[in-house]
């Protein structure tokens, strides 16, 4: 069975949630929640709007500073670490799609916003676009009603779909439906020819399209990405890099460590112990 990354889910101590939470940012906002001090993946979508102060979040191992008017995108799937900080204020919107009607859950669900792995997720609004969320966030939260609340988040988000597409250069269509393929397929399958087959394009034409985007090739973006699943899995108390090497498809432990240590300059086992000095902090 594979191992993976702690999951955490909306906060189970509180009333069913219905697939939606809005958490204020604020001080003493922590009391009573759980928060996990070690890397965890995210089971739902989360958006996080920073009014002011500054925060460090790391999403799938890259670091992103949040300072004032900055939104963090942080897709269901993806892993996440990061502690609070006091002085700051703004608003975390966690959700799942299934809060949403099928076909708004169908347009939403194709949102650049939510791929893991596909481009930065951090962007600065202006202040009339950051006045505009808060505006439309302070009607989300004063209302009871089901329907408006799924009107109001889904206005929220197609207003930061349409922001993140300005602050980012375009995506090729191919290179988006390759990141779904691969999220859900990168355990089993790690090669061009697979993901070529199954998007009915040429391995060459796939490859470019790859390669336009990231700097480098198919296998070796695949490669990339397996690692970093790698070290989501190293987190997982009790599992071996062994085990960890297998469940990834690498049939040779050693290989694995030697280009784990070769990518990120650490080894696997010393990797793991460091994650577990952290979780004990």
């Amino acid at each position: 069975m594979r191992q993976v990354i702690p999951s955490t889910d909306f906060d189970l101590q509180k009333p069913l949630y219905e697939g939606f939470e809005s958490i204020e940012i604020k001080e003493g906002w922590t009391n009573g929640r759980t928060l996990l001090p070690y890397p965890h993946r995210h089971s739902f979508h989360e958006v996080v709007f920073l009014n002011e102060g500054s925060e460090i979040h790391m999403v799938d191992y890259s670091e992103y500073v949040l300072e004032g008017k900055a939104v963090l995108f942080i897709p269901k799937g993806s892993v996440h670490e990061y502690r609070p900080k006091e002085h700051s204020t703004g608003w975390k919107l966690i959700f799942d799609l299934n809060f949403f009607r099928s076909f708004q859950a169908s347009i939403l669900d194709q949102y650049l916003i939510f791929i893991p792995g596909l481009q930065k997720k951090l962007i600065t609004l202006k202040s009339d676009q950051f006045d505009l969320v808060l505006s439309t966030n302070k009607l989300l939260q004063s209302t009871k009603n089901h329907l408006q609340k799924q009107l109001l988040l889904s206005n929220i988000l197609t207003l930061l779909e349409d922001c993140y597409k300005v602050s980012h250069k375009p995506t090729d269509e191919i290179f988006i439906r390759f990141q779904k393929l691969l999220s859900t397929k990168i355990h089993e399958e790690h090669y061009c020819a697979y993901y070529a087959q199954e998007l009915t394009i040429s391995e060459r034409k796939l490859n470019h399209v790859i390669s336009s985007a990231t700097g480098v090739g198919t296998n070796r973006y695949i490669r990339a990405r397996l690692l970093l699943e790698a070290k989501s899995n190293l987190t997982k108390p009790g599992v071996n890099v062994q085990q960890v090497a297998y469940n990834l498809g690498f049939y040779d432990p050693q290989y694995f460590s030697r280009i784990f240590k070769k990518r990120f300059g650490i080894s696997p086992s010393n990797f793991q112990k460091s994650m577990t000095e952290i979780s004990m902090l």
